[in-house]
C-alpha cells in the first residue's frame, strides 16, 4: 500500500485456523471457497474452548445514515 498511495497499513498474521480446529486433508485455499457446514461448527467449538464467550457475538441491526440515501 505504501508503495501506491503512500500509506503504511498493518495487517494481522495468517495462521491455519481449520488446522487449529482439527480440521485435516483438505486443500488451503479451495476448503476457504467450499467446506461442509460441519467444519464451521467445529472451528466455533474450538473458538468457544480456546477463548470463552467472547469468541462469538451475536449479530446486530445497524443504521448508517449516510447509506439511507442509496435505498
Amino acid at each position: 500500500m505504501f508503495d501506491h498511495r503512500g500509506v503504511f497499513a498493518f495487517t494481522i498474521e495468517l495462521w491455519d485456523l481449520p488446522t487449529e480446529a482439527g480440521i485435516k486433508d483438505r486443500k488451503f485455499i479451495e476448503w476457504y471457497r467450499d467446506h461442509p457446514h460441519e467444519e464451521d461448527l467445529q472451528i466455533l467449538k474450538w473458538a468457544d474452548e480456546q477463548i470463552g464467550e467472547q469468541a462469538y457475538v451475536p449479530g446486530m441491526n445497524l443504521t448508517i445514515p449516510s447509506w439511507e440515501k442509496w435505498n
